[in-house]
């Protein structure tokens, strides 16, 4: 299943970018294509039809969340409620005719 997730975030590129794919690994699913932005995240994901979306979302927002929280716990009294995550997300299925449209709006997202 071929999934692409519009994220509302927090800004953290660099522990984004970096945390994300590793977490993917643990949970056997990849990250094909993903651009961080100021207020959001891009994914493109890969998984197995058995994996329901939303739980990969509770993942991906828990993990990502816990391992800044661990490292850097001033964040959470700055943030609004000492919440990392918005709830809110989209996921939309990706056909092998939208793939590689998707996968390049996904990329171009940064340079515009």
């Amino acid at each position: 299943m071929i999934l692409h997730m519009v994220e509302v975030m927090f800004t953290l590129s660099s522990i984004i970018s970096s945390g994300a794919p590793s977490t993917a690994g643990v949970y056997h699913f990849s990250i094909i294509a993903m651009e961080v932005m100021p207020d959001h995240i891009h994914m493109m994901v890969d998984c197995r039809p058995q994996f329901c979306p939303s739980d990969m979302i509770k993942i991906l927002k828990g993990n990502t969340a816990r391992w800044l929280f661990m490292h850097h716990p001033e964040l959470k009294k700055q943030l609004w409620g000492g919440h990392l995550w918005n709830p809110s997300y989209c996921i939309v299925t990706v056909s092998d005719r939208s793939f590689d449209m998707v996968r390049k709006y996904i990329n171009s997202q940064k340079s515009k």
